[in-house]
């Protein structure tokens, strides 16, 4: 059975259960069906994490720096090993020589473990439950597509009383998230990039293309991938809604973003809060060097991603115009220079801002299909050359 509609039947069969079942049951259960969930979509892999799970809730707690250091860094091996060793051994020509499958859900889920392991270590989580921890760490709706939740905000924004709102709230939350993916990404949007052959087809005629025709095909591709990924983020948070739970947010209408700035207070928000709390701020405090604790928050979510040139360049890029428009924003305020605000404004400066966007992200349209060279040549060619 394909794993679309085993999701929706476990849902389904899950939903009910869950309600009608004693209050001081349902974290277990919901912790039991998620683990089979994920178990079912691969046995080992399940039985690996949660023993993973069980050692980081039963250590993470004692504080002691040393224990953090050790719990944080073998997270972070984890995640290495499976993400990062098979690209590096890529990278060194070393074809075959190592074969390893990511586990789904791998990075949500270690970059869950270290802001428990974190917190936990500055105090807080000391009375937390064996099975509400569980709950959080397996939540199958988020377990492959997030957000990042977390497990502050798991617990507070939780309700243990079935209200008729959360499902009503969550059902149109999914519809939306169908509509999105089956409407506009596979009916509307799927069809006019693969007109000439999708990417590869671009890749063999842009230096002749109209301008306007490669921005076009890079400007839909961005709109799919937003629509893509906010389709299964809303579908994640529709259906936890389903359960009484309020995930974090992901988006918030990053389209019409008036700044790069701007724009990363819209875009994947639970990735960036993350990388603000545990890259930015502990580098920051470091070094009191705010352009490197960009930098090194920005790389972080491009390796987070994937290790490979196209999200590491797509994360310089993205640094570097975060930088720049900090270093405009000091600028103006040190020559006190009065910008006019208003809807004509914001006619100028969002295409702005999503014309940097989109051409960051021609780099990871070619993660795994395309060569620095080629993203020049595209850069080229949306400049008029």
């Amino acid at each position: 059975m394909a794993a679309g509609a085993v999701f929706w039947l476990w849902l389904a069969a899950s939903v009910p259960v869950f309600w009608a079942l004693p209050t001081r049951l349902r974290s277990g259960f919901l912790a039991a069906t998620s683990f089979a969930y994920v178990a079912w979509l691969d046995a080992w892999v399940a039985v690996g994490l949660a023993a993973w799970a069980l050692l980081y809730h039963a250590l993470a707690r004692r504080r002691t720096s040393v224990r953090l250091l050790w719990l944080v860094s073998a997270a972070l091996l984890v995640l290495a090993y499976f993400k990062y060793l098979p690209a590096l051994f890529e990278a060194l020509g070393a074809h075959g020589a190592l074969r390893i499958v990511v586990p789904l859900g791998l990075s949500y889920f270690c970059f869950k473990l270290i802001h428990f392991a974190v917190e936990a270590h500055r105090g807080a989580f000391a009375d937390s439950r064996l099975d509400d921890f569980l709950a959080y760490i397996f939540l199958f709706p988020a377990f492959t597509a997030g957000p990042i939740e977390r497990y502050d905000h798991f617990l507070r924004f939780r309700n243990l009383c079935w209200r008729s709102d959360d499902t009503v709230e969550g059902l149109t939350r999914i519809a939306h998230g169908l509509i999105k993916k089956f409407v506009f990404c596979e009916a509307l949007l799927a069809p006019q990039l693969a007109e000439r052959d999708g990417l590869s087809g671009i890749l063999q005629i842009v230096e002749v293309m109209p301008v306007h025709q490669v921005w076009l095909f890079f400007v839909l591709s961005f709109l799919y991938l937003y629509l893509d990924f906010g389709a299964y983020t809303d579908i994640a948070i529709g259906a936890s809604r389903l359960f009484g739970i309020r995930l974090i947010e992901n988006f918030r209408w990053p389209i019409v973003a008036t700044s790069i700035v701007d724009f990363w207070k819209r875009w994947h928000q639970s990735l960036a809060g993350w990388c603000q709390a545990y890259v930015y701020l502990p580098v920051i405090g470091l070094t009191r060097r705010p352009v490197l604790a960009t930098y090194a928050s920005f790389m972080a979510m491009g390796l987070w991603h994937n290790a490979s040139w196209a999200w590491i360049a797509w994360g310089l890029t993205h640094a570097s115009a975060v930088v720049g428009y900090g270093y405009w924003a000091r600028a103006r305020r040190r020559w006190r220079l009065r910008m006019p605000e208003g809807a004509w404004t914001r006619v100028l400066t969002t295409p702005a801002t999503l014309a940097v966007v989109v051409m960051a992200g021609v780099f990871t349209s070619l993660d795994g299909r395309g060569t620095p060279v080629d993203a020049a040549r595209i850069f080229g060619r949306m400049l008029g050359f």
